[in-house]
């Protein structure tokens, strides 16, 4: 017959549900690390669509750049599959060439600015400065 000590009976049970509250504990810090992962996932797409817009619009508008003496156009809308984006054409003046004799060039300083906008209020504005050289 084996005999048992007292001082170890009624060990396991303890033990086991230590153990099952350490694993509960890990399982659900992975369930909310998953969750933050996917927020933050989300997010940067987001972000990303927007930055794509006005990128697409900046490029549109350059691609449409006015002609030398003509009037700018007016503000206008360029959408893409996941956002829009909203351009506008500003006029920072005329100045005097550098390195040109100043009665036959001018530097005309123009500004393109694109605000890009998507779901859940995303917006991102982007810039672009330009001079363009040009005779009187």
């Amino acid at each position: 017959m084996t005999t048992r000590c007292r001082s170890q009976q009624g060990v396991a049970l303890p033990l086991v549900l230590m153990l099952l509250a350490l694993l509960s504990l890990l399982l659900t810090q992975g369930l909310l690390d998953a969750a933050a992962e996917r927020a933050l996932a989300t997010q940067w797409q987001l972000r990303q669509s927007v930055f794509n817009a006005a990128g697409n619009g900046i490029a549109h508008a350059l691609q449409q750049l006015p002609a030398s003496g003509s009037t700018l156009p007016l503000p206008y809308t360029v959408v893409s599959a996941e956002a829009q984006a909203q351009v506008q054409w500003i006029d920072h003046g005329y100045s005097t060439a550098e390195g040109y004799s100043a009665d036959r060039y001018r530097t005309h300083h123009l500004q393109v600015q694109s605000t890009g906008t998507a779901a859940r209020g995303a917006r991102l504005q982007v810039s672009v400065g330009l001079q363009r050289t040009e005779p009187y």
